[in-house]
């Protein structure tokens, strides 16, 4: 598969606008991730500031202002990259409330929304948050979801919270690894076998967490793995931009 056939990664976790959590602290750091990204072959990019109930998070009338200003910012160098809002939302109880009064952003404005948890939460506490979440009508996308020890090599349990209304998203960082990286192999079985609906590089600087997309997939793309990735770079990401389901 080349690129072409896909024209364009879609990174949907990152942590790009300066100075509202721990990702990027200034506009020349959001910038140089932005053509990090770029380089990578990203032109479709979410940002997805951690929003953290009970925390003091950037309120979503500083993020506008901020997203705005970045969107500016690009357009001079970087012109048909696409740039989204969002964001990263930590589940507790009651953040649906958070969600329906827009004090925690959905993805651009969809029904989609990133959601995280504890990485030692519980398989029934993460059930429970993806039947509150569904029930309220909006589609979860669980971060990073290789994270989660209740998760790891239980595909069966995987797919009931798919069944339950929730999508996949993993790190492309977590599919890098040599043949005896245990979690690296895992990562790759979930895409191969259509796990996964999203990806993102959950960058938050540009040195240590960095945006990595093609040094991740290139080589995927050659394999079995090649057809999932093309379906979630098109047709997932349409999808969620015209928040449709996800077929």
């Amino acid at each position: 598969m080349s690129m072409n056939s896909i024209a364009g990664y879609t990174d949907i976790h990152t942590h790009i606008l300066p100075g509202v959590d721990d990702g990027s602290s200034s506009v020349e750091e959001t910038m140089q991730m932005l053509t990090a990204a770029y380089d990578e072959g990203v032109r479709t990019i979410f940002a997805t500031p951690h929003y953290i109930p009970g925390r003091r998070n950037a309120g979503v009338e500083h993020l506008q202002e901020i997203y705005e200003r970045i969107c500016r910012e690009a357009e001079t160098v970087l012109p048909d990259l696409n740039i989204y809002l969002g964001n990263e939302i930590y589940y507790k109880d009651n953040v649906v409330n958070d969600i329906k009064s827009r004090r925690a952003l959905t993805l651009a404005g969809t029904d989609y929304l990133l959601v995280e948890f504890s990485t030692r939460s519980e398989f029934n506490k993460i059930f429970q948050a993806v039947r509150s979440v569904t029930e309220a009508g909006y589609r979860p996308i669980i971060a990073h979801m290789e994270r989660y020890g209740c998760l790891y090599k239980k595909e069966r349990l995987i797919e009931d919270l798919m069944d339950a209304g929730a999508y996949i998203q993993i790190n492309t960082e977590s599919l890098v690894g040599n043949f005896l990286d245990r979690q690296a192999a895992f990562c790759r079985k979930l895409l191969e076998e259509g796990y996964v609906s999203f990806l993102g590089s959950d960058c938050h600087d540009n040195s240590l967490r960095k945006p990595l997309m093609r040094q991740a997939l290139s080589k995927l793309e050659k394999t079995s793995c090649g057809e999932q990735i093309r379906k979630i770079m098109t047709e997932n990401v349409a999808a969620l931009l015209e928040n449709k389901w996800i077929r």
